[in-house]
C-alpha cells in the first residue's frame, strides 16, 4: 500500500544477523513513525468498514511491534511532502521506548532488522544454518514477486545477488522471469470466478 516501484531485500548471515527491505513508496510520517512499532496499530483499516475489504497480508499491527520486540530494529522513512528523513531506532535491552531523530535519505522506507533473537535464545537457538534461512527468505520473496509483476523486486544475501527482476504489466513474463523461459510454451491461464452482487471470489492463475 505504499505504491512502491521498487524493493530491494538485503541478508547478511541468511537473515540472521541483518534484514534490510528498502522501498521508493511513499515514506512514513515522522509522527507515525512510532505507530508503526506500535502493538494493533495499523494503517489498512481506518473504520469498520474496511474489515470486509482488507487486500493485505495482514492488518492487525502485530508484525513490526513483534519484530522490534526481538531485535535491534532501525526504521528510515522520508515522505514527498518532508525535507528530510526520520530514523526510529529501538533496542529492547536498552531503549524503554523508541528513539527518533533527523535522518538523511530519499523518498521511501528502510527497516533493518538486526541480530533476530538476539535477547531469547530459545527461539535463536531454532534458526537453522544460515544457508537454509536464506533459501527461506528467498522463497517468500519470490513469491511476492510472482504475485506482483508490477513492482521490481532485488534481493541479495551477503554479495552475493540471489534475484533480480524488473516491473512488468504482465504476470506471465514474471512467471518466465522467475521460472525460466524453457517453460514459458507450457504455461496455461486458467481463471476462476464466483461472484454474489459485490462480494466474490476472482482466482487468476498460471498452470503448466
Amino acid at each position: 500500500d505504499a505504491g512502491a516501484k521498487r524493493i530491494t531485500v538485503e541478508l547478511e548471515i541468511g537473515g540472521i544477523e541483518l534484514v534490510r527491505i528498502v522501498d521508493d513508496g511513499c515514506g512514513i510520517e515522522a509522527d507515525d513513525l512510532v505507530l508503526a512499532v506500535s502493538p494493533h496499530a495499523t494503517s489498512k483499516i481506518a473504520d469498520a468498514e474496511d474489515l470486509d475489504k482488507v487486500g493485505s497480508l495482514g492488518f492487525r499491527g502485530e508484525a513490526l511491534a513483534s519484530i522490534a520486540s526481538v531485535s535491534r530494529l532501525i526504521i528510515r522513512s522520508r515522505t514527498h511532502a518532508s525535507e528530510s528523513a526520520h530514523e526510529l531506532t529501538f533496542d529492547p535491552s536498552v531503549d524503554a521506548i523508541p528513539n527518533i531523530r533527523p535522518a538523511s535519505g530519499r523518498v521511501g522506507t528502510t527497516i533493518e532488522v538486526r541480530n533476530l533473537f538476539f535477547n531469547t535464545p530459545a527461539r535463536r537457538k531454532f534458526l537453522k544454518t544460515p544457508n537454509t534461512e536464506k533459501s527461506r527468505c528467498l522463497e517468500v520473496v519470490r513469491q511476492i514477486a510472482m504475485s506482483r509483476p508490477d513492482i521490481g523486486f532485488v534481493m541479495r544475501n551477503d554479495t552475493m545477488t540471489l534475484l533480480d527482476v524488473d516491473a512488468t504489466e504482465s504476470a506471465r513474463d514474471r512467471a518466465v522471469a522467475l521460472l525460466g523461459r524453457e517453460l514459458e510454451p507450457e504455461l496455461l491461464e486458467a481463471t476462476f470466478d464466483v461472484f454474489d452482487d459485490e462480494h466474490g471470489v476472482l482466482v487468476w492463475g498460471l498452470v503448466g
